[in-house]
């Protein structure tokens, strides 16, 4: 995302000064002295510095500026993207935030599993429990009951990356896994998005599905995915609204994410998945341009 938001800038507004933070929350927990420590670093670091826009990446860098923004940044307008689990009630009393929230969709990825794979009885869902995490599982956990009756659901998200390789290793063939976010495990262990893939990819037997698209080409066999490219697109889009002169509080929220099903053309032919099997216009990478077909035409 970070890197999409430079090049839009560079493009539109080659003059801007771009200034960039990293919380790296997904490597080092975000606890009370690890904040106090962000916080005053950047108080320290910008108390001379004015910002037209703050761009605002995941849901620890949300809850951050909600909570220390109108003391580090008074009256900087925020564009968020990357929210997993947003309720209204996250604004009540807060001005200038606007954003686009990240919708991705398990219902359509669960049903997607099941009807290309209709033997499976058991989903294991793989996250971790950072904030990212956290967000995921409330979210899967509304979801769920609407597929009670076609399998049973399991959670690995307190495990060290020796435990989850041994049990996606034991998953019977009935089995299916869902990848959503594994970049800390129990232990503090940081593993990239690639680093989870592989290491699921590896060790398991059955395939995984995701929502997220930059586990493409890593492992995963498919999914309805959400973009990174796509969402920094969009939060670009509005914070040149706001740079051009428009009010924040003028502009909604975003909240439909540009899903599209995505496919490794690999992993459909090593679980022996037809193509034909996919739903219309499907992404697939890795298929060899001769053998294109109808799915991905307009």
């Amino acid at each position: 995302i970070i890197s999409e938001i430079k090049l839009h800038f560079a493009m539109r507004m080659p003059s801007a000064v771009i200034r960039t933070e990293y919380m790296d929350t997904k490597r080092i927990a975000p606890d009370e002295e690890r904040l106090e420590y962000l916080m005053g670093l950047y108080l320290q670091k910008y108390k001379d510095t004015h910002f037209d826009v703050i761009l605002s990446a995941d849901t620890d860098a949300f809850n951050f500026l909600l909570n220390n923004r109108d003391e580090i940044f008074p009256g900087t307008p925020v564009v968020f993207c990357g929210i997993v689990y947003f309720n209204e009630k996250m604004l009540e009393g807060k001005s200038g935030f606007t954003g686009v929230l990240e919708s991705y969709d398990v219902k359509d990825t669960l049903s997607l599993m099941f009807r290309l794979q209709p033997q499976t009885k058991h989903v294991v869902i793989v996250t971790d429990r950072t904030a990212t995490g956290l967000a995921n599982k409330k979210t899967i956990d509304s979801i769920i009951p609407k597929f009670a009756g076609n399998a049973s659901f399991e959670y690995l998200d307190n495990v060290s990356t020796e435990e989850l390789s041994k049990s996606v290793a034991a998953l019977s063939n009935d089995s299916l896994i869902l990848l959503m976010t594994f970049n800390r495990d129990r232990s503090g262990n940081f593993l990239t998005y690639e680093d989870a893939a592989h290491l699921i990819r590896e060790a398991s037997p059955i395939a995984f599905y995701s929502v997220y698209d930059f586990y493409l080409g890593y492992g995963v066999l498919g999914g309805k995915m959400i973009s990174g490219t796509s969402q920094g697109d969009v939060m670009t889009g509005l914070a040149f609204r706001i740079l051009e002169g428009e009010k924040v509080q003028n502009i909604p929220l975003v909240r439909k994410s540009p899903n599209q099903y995505m496919f490794d053309n690999s992993e459909l032919i090593r679980f022996c998945i037809n193509k034909s099997n996919l739903p219309p216009y499907s992404f697939i990478l890795n298929q060899p341009f001769e053998a294109r077909s109808d799915l991905e035409e307009e």
